[in-house]
């Protein structure tokens, strides 16, 4: 399940606008509803050092955490798919919108209570008995 922290200059769209993202996410991996968290920082100037803010831009910065048995196309994918749809909300440039996947391995992922361990199937994609269960890809 991804979990996407934006950070930019301005104010987050609301959260018809995130919930629109996390849904565009969870259609591309194949992941049920809501398997997709998108957080919004709104980031002052006295919090931050980036000089595209200071010269007047609002494309955000972006980290999506997601486990790394998503094939690196998915992510590229992914990535890009994060990066249209903010430039689109926000009315900036595509290229100064920046995106960077951080991958979580098996056994580094604690949640619902346990240590998440995953292994990869032949396919690229892969989940355990549990995550089927749960729809959690």
């Amino acid at each position: 399940m991804p979990v996407i922290e934006v950070y930019a200059p301005v104010p987050g769209p609301g959260a018809e606008r995130l919930r629109a993202l996390s849904n565009q996410v969870t259609t591309l991996l194949g992941n049920g509803p809501g398997l997709c968290w998108v957080m919004w920082s709104h980031v002052g100037p006295a919090e931050c050092y980036r000089p595209e803010w200071d010269a007047g831009s609002i494309a955000p910065v972006v980290f999506v955490t997601c486990k790394d048995h998503y094939p690196a196309e998915r992510v590229a994918q992914l990535n890009a798919t994060v990066a249209e749809y903010l430039a689109k909300v926000l009315d900036c440039p595509l290229d100064e919108v920046y995106v960077a996947d951080r991958r979580v391995r098996s056994g580094e992922l604690f949640t619902r209570g346990v240590t998440a361990r995953w292994d990869t199937a032949p396919s690229g994609d892969a989940v355990t008995a549990s995550d089927n269960a749960r729809g959690d890809r």
